[in-house]
Formats: C-alpha cells, sequence, structure tokens
C-alpha cells in the first residue's frame, strides 16, 4: 500500500492533467459524441456574401480590442483556476450549436433591428463603466451583451430568438465577480462538510464537525474552498446548460436539467468528501494526499455527468419517450434551400442591414477614439508613507508586521500598514491599511467580504453602523464576527477614498468611476481592524477595545490617507 502511494505521489503532476482532461475535454468530447448523428460537414453550400462576413470578423476584432483588457483577464483566470478553465471551450460550443443549425437559422427572415445598435451601445458602455471603476466582470459581460447586440441589429428581434439560447453560453464563460465566488465557496463548504460528515458516520466512525473542519480523532480534515465543489459547480452547470439546450422535451424538463446540476455537485462532492474521511480513517493522512484525492474529483465530476444523463433519461421515460439517448440529445438543424440565405438576398433586402452599419460605426469610431486618443494621466496626490505612522497612539504600543511576498504580489497595492497594537484594555488589536495610489486596471482595495471567507473563515453578525470618534464626527463602518474551529475575531473596516469614508463596496466603485471623471483620481485605502475573542470573553470587551484604537488612530491616519 505505501508502494501505491508512493508512485501516486510521484506521479501528481500526470494526474492533475488527467482531472483536467476528465473535467474539460471529457465532458466536451461527450458532447461531440451526442453530436455524432448529425453530419458536421455535409455537402450543401449556403451562399454567403463575402463583404457580410468581412464587416462581421472585422466587427469581432474591434470589440475584442474595445474589450482587451477584460478579455486577458478572463483568459488569465481560466488558465489559472480550475473551476473556470472549461471557458476555453464554451465559445467553441455555442459556435457548433449555431453551425449545426445553420441551415434552419438561413431561412430565417433578417430584417436588421435598431435595438440591437442601442444594446452595443449599452455593452459598450458597460466596458467604460468596468475600465473607469476597475470591475473586469462588468467589462466581459459588456463585451457579451455587445456582441448580442450586433446579431440583433442584423437578425431582428423575431429571428434573433433563435440565435439567443446558443449565445447564452457565453455567459458561463464570465468567472464570478472575488466577493460573490468567496461567499459562494464558504456556503458550499459548511454544506458539504455537514453532508460530508453525516456520509462518515454511516460507517460508524467516530466524528466531530467544528465550522469546516471535520475532527476524526487521530487527525483534522479542513475543507478548504479547493473542497468547496465550485471546481465542479461551473463546469457542471455549463454542460448541463448545453444537455438541456439539446433535451428534445418541454421547457420545463429543460429547466429541471440545467437546475439540478446544483444538488448534484453539492451532493456528489460531499460524498467525496465523506470519503476522504473514511479512507483518512482506514488508511491514514495519506488517503487525503496525491493520486487518490485527484482520482476522485475526477470521478466525482464524470459522475455528476452520468446523473444529468440518467436524468434526461428518467424524464424522456415519464412521457412515454422511448427513443435513444443519441436521439434525445440533438441540436434540430432543418435542411431549407440555402438561396434564402440573408447574406444572398438581393441588394433591395440589404436596407435591413442598416442598424448592422449603425452599430459598426459606433464600433469602429469608438475604438479609433481609444486607439488615437493620449492616455489619461491621474492626478496621484502626496503623501507620507506608512513607514512614518507613529508606533505609539495614546496608551496603545505597536509593533510592526509585514506582509509576505505572495500577498504583496496579490493586492498590487502601493503602500501599507500592519501594525500589532497592544495595550492594558487585553488581547491585542491588528491595524491593517491597504493604500492605492491608482485603483485602475486590476488595482483597486480588497473587501474582506471576499478575503476573509476565502481563507476558510465565516462571518457572522454582519452589520455597517457609524462609530462615533467625536462629538462632532462619526465614522461608518462594517462590523462582523468571523469564526474558523475555536478561534473568533472581532473585525471593523470601511474605506476612506478622496476625502469620502464609506463603508458600502459598492459606493466605493461608484466612486471611483464618478471621481476619475470628475477629478482624474482614484486613489484610497481599506482600513481594517481586527482583535481576537477569546473563550469566555465577552464580545462587548472587544467591542471596547478595538473601538478605543480606532478612536485614537483617526486623527494620525488622516496625514498618511490623502482626501
Amino acid at each position: 500500500m505505501l508502494q501505491f502511494y508512493e508512485a501516486g505521489r510521484r506521479s501528481l503532476g500526470l494526474m492533475l492533467c488527467l482531472r483536467w482532461v476528465g473535467i474539460n475535454t471529457g465532458s466536451f468530447w461527450w458532447g461531440i459524441y451526442v453530436f455524432g448523428n448529425q453530419d458536421l460537414f455535409d455537402n450543401r453550400v449556403i451562399k454567403v456574401n463575402a463583404s457580410l462576413v468581412a464587416l462581421c470578423t472585422m466587427t469581432l476584432i474591434a470589440l475584442m480590442l474595445l474589450f482587451f483588457d477584460g478579455i486577458s483577464h478572463m483568459f488569465r483566470v481560466w488558465m489559472i483556476k480550475e473551476e473556470y478553465s472549461h471557458g476555453f471551450f464554451l465559445p467553441l460550443i455555442a459556435i457548433y450549436i449555431l453551425w449545426q443549425r445553420r441551415n434552419f437559422l438561413a431561412q430565417l427572415p433578417n430584417t436588421g433591428s435598431y435595438l440591437g445598435f442601442f444594446v452595443v451601445c449599452f455593452g459598450m458602455a458597460l466596458g467604460a463603466v468596468g475600465e473607469l471603476g476597475t470591475l473586469y466582470t462588468v467589462i466581459q459581460y459588456g463585451f457579451v451583451v455587445a456582441i448580442f447586440g450586433v446579431i440583433l441589429s442584423i437578425t431582428g428581434v423575431s429571428s434573433f430568438r433563435h440565435y439567443f439560447f446558443p449565445l447564452l453560453i457565453l455567459v458561463f464563460m464570465i468567472p464570478f465577480p472575488s466577493f460573490l465566488y468567496n461567499s459562494l465557496s464558504s456556503k458550499l463548504q459548511l454544506i458539504s462538510s455537514e453532508i460530508g460528515v453525516a456520509v462518515i458516520q454511516l460507517f460508524n466512525i467516530p466524528v466531530y464537525l467544528e465550522g469546516n473542519v471535520i475532527d476524526l480523532g487521530k487527525m483534522k480534515l479542513q475543507v478548504v474552498e479547493a473542497c468547496s465543489g465550485l471546481r465542479y459547480l461551473f463546469p457542471l452547470s455549463a454542460l448541463a446548460y448545453v444537455l438541456a439546450l439539446m433535451f428534445q422535451a418541454n421547457t420545463y424538463f429543460k429547466v429541471l436539467v440545467f437546475l439540478s446540476s446544483v444538488p448534484v455537485t453539492i451532493i456528489m462532492n460531499s460524498f467525496r468528501i465523506g470519503l476522504i474521511g473514511v479512507t483518512v480513517d482506514i488508511w491514514g493522512k495519506k488517503a487525503a494526499e496525491g493520486l487518490l484525492h485527484d482520482f476522485e474529483g475526477w470521478v466525482v465530476f464524470m459522475s455528476s455527468l452520468a446523473v444529468l444523463i440518467l436524468e434526461i433519461i428518467v424524464l424522456a421515460r415519464i412521457t412515454g419517450d422511448k427513443r435513444a439517448l443519441g436521439d434525445l440529445l440533438q441540436i434540430q438543424a432543418t435542411n431549407v434551400n440555402p438561396s434564402t440565405s440573408f447574406a444572398a438576398q438581393d441588394g433591395a433586402s440589404k436596407k435591413g442591414l442598416r442598424p448592422f452599419y449603425l452599430s459598426i460605426a459606433a464600433i469602429l469610431l469608438l475604438s479609433g477614439v481609444l486607439f488615437l486618443s493620449p492616455e489619461r494621466d491621474e492626478n496621484i496626490p502626496e503623501r507620507i508613507s506608512f513607514s512614518a505612522y507613529p508606533e505609539q497612539l495614546g496608551i496603545w504600543s505597536g509593533q510592526r508586521d509585514y506582509l509576505n511576498p505572495d500577498h504583496l504580489k496579490s493586492l498590487k497595492l502601493t503602500d501599507y500598514l500592519l501594525m500589532n497594537y497592544s495595550s492594558q484594555l487585553g488581547a491585542p488589536v491588528n491595524y491593517y491599511v491597504a493604500y492605492y495610489d491608482s485603483q485602475q486596471k486590476g488595482r483597486s482595495a480588497h473587501s474582506p467580504k471576499s478575503c476573509i471567507p476565502g481563507d476558510g473563515w465565516e462571518m457572522s453578525g454582519f452589520k455597517s453602523f457609524d462609530l462615533a470618534i467625536t462629538d462632532e464626527f462619526s465614522l461608518p463602518v462594517n462590523r462582523t464576527l468571523i469564526k474558523k474551529g475555536t478561534q473568533t475575531s472581532l473585525i471593523y473596516y470601511w474605506f476612506q477614498q478622496r476625502g469620502r469614508v464609506l463603508n458600502n463596496e459598492y459606493l466605493v466603485k461608484f466612486y471611483i468611476l464618478w471621481d476619475s471623471l470628475t477629478l482624474g483620481r482614484t486613489d484610497g485605502a481599506m482600513i481594517r481592524v481586527t482583535t481576537p475573542v477569546f473563550a469566555n470573553e465577552p464580545v462587548a470587551q472587544a467591542e471596547e477595545r478595538i473601538q478605543t484604537l480606532i478612536r485614537e488612530s483617526q486623527s494620525s491616519l488622516q496625514n498618511y490617507v490623502p482626501g
């Protein structure tokens, strides 16, 4: 058995590769297998207007240049995070489905629509807002919206509905915003932990659950972010959407297949966690590492896919449909006369292309403006470095601490303060300030709402309120308790941005956009103050400790964060 594990450890790199293949290409080729009963390249040749194709190609290139920052960021996420690596295949799948329907689409009356022009403009506006507000997700959605608008401007409203659902696949390639991803991950960790413990108990193994930590007595297993199930949920939900799109059934059954991907993923991932607990109890810590661990992940995904396929068969049988799976999952492609293609219509009908031409003009105009206009310089205010920040604040004595290089690389901040203050009030208080002289191009203050759940902490008792600093001034802050295992801490945090003090993350993004346009500034800071809450210590005592330091430090902070 030891030799087996040692061989597994040496083969870890290979298994990671196989896991990627299993989760991504395996599901893709399953789709190709299902499509196999349809002719990919047949003898029918649709007459295509070369000028129209050239215009569409040029439009797509111009859109990619306009949304380049968001698209390149999306590609980097696909490369780095396994839960999004299926994104490479989704545009290909959307194109493939449209290609399979090409003969049916060719007969549709494409009359054009000026609504498409306005949709294109809305997509470009989203891109601009995302650029100025450093919201990559908004840029990426703007790109997809603009693509929808271009096609709508060609096809018209009545015909566009036949393009809409295949194109909607593109939405699944966009990564979730960090705060939403981490919030979802933390909730799934807790749910998976609870169900996983129930699975372990079925084998009469004594186990205790505290938060997301599974205590087996001989060792503890922490259900971390990687085990939340999102690595399976995102690709499986995308695949479930494709299966639902192909499923030859009524709309209710299609929706059911898609929505069922969520509980299927949670249950299968929880079963995997339980299985790891059982194997660890039998064989020890090595069962939770290396070859077996990654192989279990591959099996979980393929099993989840099998459950969806079985669900489709069962739903078909309920309605009396006894067709084979290959007939149940099809892309309808009606054979039509290709001469009716809009691209082959005579010049008189081409007036329907006017909304498309208008959309192209708007895209090329904005592309040209962005390309030719000089890069706008930001106003970077002068300030004092945090290296000069006082270590003594009234009754508080501070000791400097430092972030590790990996965190610094991820945060991309300009300057920071990390100080551990102590006093006669009891436990120490950690005081952290992250300052950015510019919050554009992916550099912005990270909200604790996003970062804390990603480290396995569970947040509770969250509230926003105004903390009285003096008789004339109150500080809007967020307050939350965080727990991980037996550890509990109290956190206060807020944002100081160009003379404003905010405790709402969405307002922070709005004012970054507004001040970028009106002031030419996007600098700002996030302040987080943390203190541990010891066992049997009243939370009110920790509240007093943390509030006392905030009041003492606020006057000094003004010299280091420009107003």
